[in-house]
């Protein structure tokens, strides 16, 4: 027998019999078989789940505490306010009032702003 013809079908009965073949094949199986597709799919679920729950709980702790840090302030102030003399104390309600006022001006001009970018970004895509 001439095994010179042979020797591709030994080496790669070797390969195939070769013990980390043998475990990477099982390993494969294993993984393609659907009980262990569904359980990495309902693991993947759960971990959604609680990555989910672990925002929603984050962000009701960031609001907690962004409301309470809202009702000190509103108390320092009232505090502050209180220590203030007359003239002080309207000296600071007109400080308010403008501040308010200068802030509802530049609100209106950012929507003012914003329209207009919408209608020129309206007009060039009509031209194409």
């Amino acid at each position: 027998m001439d095994r010179s013809e042979s020797s591709h079908v030994h080496h790669w009965a070797e390969v195939v019999t070769h013990p980390s073949t043998v475990a990477s094949n099982l390993e494969e199986k294993i993984a393609k078989a659907p009980e262990v597709i569904e359980l990495k799919r309902a693991e993947k679920l759960i971990e959604r789940e609680v990555e989910n729950n672990m925002r929603k709980v984050a962000k009701k702790t960031q609001a907690e505490a962004a409301k309470a840090q809202k009702l000190i302030d509103q108390e320092a102030e009232k505090l502050y306010i209180q220590g203030l003399s007359p003239e002080d104390k309207k000296r600071v309600k007109e400080n308010k009032r403008i501040a308010n006022q200068a802030t509802t001006y530049i609100q209106s001009r950012i929507v003012r702003v914003i329209a207009v970018i919408f209608l020129f970004a309206s007009r060039d895509r009509s031209i194409e």
